[in-house]
């Protein structure tokens, strides 16, 4: 993520210098007069500016498609073949391209919009049409959570009382998997169990099986695992 980040910010200051050449040259092609040059191209702009409109759509490609590139090999390095990586990349941008014509139309409409609920149900699927083995592989092959890592237990907390530690990780939560402090959330505050439910975290590399009242544990989470 830094690394893409870094990459970005350097694309726009060199397409920044772009535009401010393409200014430059779009002075430049005025003379005293105040009539443009009499060389233009098709879309009625000096060559110059045309060049340089070719040069900034032609970085901004090359970055779209080293992105992509990056992605697919890391997704096949996780164990996935080409075919399933170039899906899982589509499967993900038409994630986004949904969310932003949804927005769009509830702004539109004049209607609420839950970025957060469409987006949760947008994953449930994905995470479905996966399977929890490769959606887990996804996850580490993107640098995301495949776990909650505890930062705190809370005083007097059933977290506390069952035996949890800062430093644990959870990775399931009555029986279901759990990625990230979502997934946790979810069940917690919808889970159909009664009386105690097992919680499974990992402690120095060992897994250990906690019982806990349904319900919030008390804990305050860090960032969890990647790539574990």
């Amino acid at each position: 993520v830094v690394e893409e980040r870094e990459q970005r910010l350097r694309l726009e200051a060199e397409i920044l210098n772009l535009k401010q050449a393409e200014s430059n040259a779009a002075v430049e092609a005025v003379p005293a007069n105040g009539r443009l040059a009499a060389l233009v191209g098709e879309d009625g702009l000096p060559e110059d500016l045309q060049n340089i409109r070719e040069q900034i759509e032609e970085r901004r490609n090359a970055a779209r498609g080293n992105t992509e590139e990056r992605q697919l090999e890391s997704l096949v390095a996780a164990g996935f073949d080409e075919y399933q990586a170039e899906e899982i990349i589509r499967q993900t941008e038409e994630m986004q391209m949904t969310m932003l014509n949804a927005r769009f139309e509830a702004s539109q409409s004049g209607e609420d919009f839950n970025a957060g609920e469409m987006q949760a149900q947008a994953v449930a699927e994905f995470r479905a049409d996966l399977g929890e083995q490769d959606y887990e592989r996804y996850l580490e092959a993107t640098n995301q959570s495949t776990s909650i890592g505890v930062s705190n237990v809370l005083a007097s907390s059933p977290a506390e009382i069952a035996g949890m530690q800062t430093g644990d990780e959870i990775v399931s939560y009555n029986g279901e998997r759990v990625f990230n402090t979502n997934d946790l959330n979810r069940l917690t505050n919808s889970s159909d169990a009664s009386g105690n439910v097992i919680v499974e975290v990992i402690r120095d590399g060992e897994t250990s099986s906690l019982s806990l009242p349904e319900g919030p544990i008390g804990i305050t989470s860090g960032r969890g695992n990647r790539g574990r």
